[in-house]
């Protein structure tokens, strides 16, 4: 209910009344003014409310008289305020019945009065700002940076590799260069950063073989085009120095 409502006082004998409420919000109570003006003369009186919010229904008590400008009034009705909260379009609305308590209010004091005060009825309006539509600009494609997972394919007997990408060295995440590395079947990875343009070329040179004649190497990343792990298998035995291209 936090913020300002505005909207029609029906009250007898005052034509064209109308009503500001400021209001501030905290759980289920409320606090905060009501502005009673009309447009016949430039009379008013702003009154301190309290309330509370139970669902959909409120309930707001004058506390006490905040300002006003007339001359002639010793008194200002204690009035008690009971309506419900409804949803119009893009407005929230209050709609509510207004009684007499029997009080008045001389000053900020509440005194009791010899007559009831005229009862009336006020409809005020709380326009909710429009969402705004965020215009969210698509990336243009460029450069992405992909983890590889580099390991012995086969049986780990101590295959060493040196590998390299796009004709540069490449190191592993910890910046070991990945010359003359160890495949184990605990990964070695490695971080490179792909060009839209290509060519994403990983080369391995095979520097020594272990027990086998044969030495192949298991190369994995996770593909955005594809949307799934890729795995590659290269063979980079002595005199078949491998190479992939790695798509983005």
């Amino acid at each position: 209910m936090t913020g300002t409502w505005a909207g029609a006082y029906l009250l007898p004998g005052v034509p064209n009344a109308h009503i500001i409420l400021n209001l501030k919000q905290d759980g289920n109570t409320v606090k905060g003014t009501s502005k009673i003006y009309s447009d016949m003369d430039s009379m008013y009186v702003v009154y301190a409310i309290e309330g509370t919010i139970n669902g959909n229904g409120v309930v707001l008590n004058d506390a006490g008289v905040a300002d006003h400008n007339s001359k002639t009034n010793n008194y200002w009705c204690k009035r008690i305020s009971k309506g419900t909260i409804s949803m119009e379009g893009d407005s929230l609305v209050i709609r509510a019945d207004v009684s007499s308590t029997g009080y008045g209010f001389s000053g900020n004091k509440a005194i009791r009065i010899d007559r009831d005060c005229a009862p009336g009825k006020f409809t005020v309006f709380k326009s909710l700002p429009k969402p705004v539509k965020s215009v969210v600009s698509s990336p243009a494609a460029g450069p992405r940076r992909v983890r590889l997972a580099i390991t012995d394919r086969g049986i780990a007997d101590n295959d060493r590799v040196t590998i390299s990408f796009n004709g540069r060295p490449l190191s592993d995440v910890y910046n070991r260069p990945l010359r003359d590395a160890a495949l184990t079947r605990n990964p070695l990875y490695a971080d490179v950063v792909l060009s839209a343009t290509g060519p994403n070329l990983l080369e391995i040179a095979s520097t020594s073989t272990g027990k086998s004649a044969t030495s192949t190497l298991l190369v994995t990343f996770w593909s955005k085009a594809l949307r799934k792990r890729v795995e590659y298998t290269v063979d980079c035995s002595p005199g078949k120095n491998g190479a992939i291209s790695i798509d983005q």
